[in-house]
């Protein structure tokens, strides 16, 4: 009985703890949806990039940024966004650039910035990053 006592106390404990994670990623104010944490994408070949704009301010674009974390390889694309303050899906096609060497921990990020300071001359902006794998083409 004790055993059981500690073990179901255990499992509230994470239940509570990953339930309350699930809820700060579901309310996030910048979050990609596809390609999803751990995803394999291929040099030179297209990716569908989903996400879900809502910071609650006007963005005057949004930067994806692709950057391997063991080498100084990154790449940058610049999206200009629809001028809906209320936020928007984001779903735009990007091309893994050629030169991108193979890598198990690309992170890819997306940030909205907002086209005016949000408060004196802070410029603040929501991101949001993944960890995916880039691949050699076969």
């Amino acid at each position: 009985m004790k055993h059981t006592l500690r073990f179901g106390l255990i499992a509230l404990i994470a239940s509570v703890l990953v339930g309350c994670g699930a809820l700060a990623e579901a309310s996030a104010p910048v979050r990609i949806l596809d390609p999803r944490w751990g995803s394999r994408v291929v040099v030179g070949q297209p990716v569908e990039l989903k996400a879900l704009v809502y910071p609650g301010y006007p963005v005057e674009y949004v930067q994806v940024h692709l950057w391997d974390v063991n080498s100084d390889y990154e790449a940058t694309w610049r999206i200009d966004s629809p001028a809906k303050p209320e936020g928007f899906r984001l779903s735009e096609l990007i091309a893994i650039p050629a030169d991108a060497p193979p890598g198990k921990d690309y992170r890819l990020e997306i940030t909205a910035f907002p086209g005016e300071p949000l408060s004196g001359n802070v410029r603040g902006a929501f991101g949001y990053s993944v960890l995916i794998a880039v691949e050699a083409p076969l």
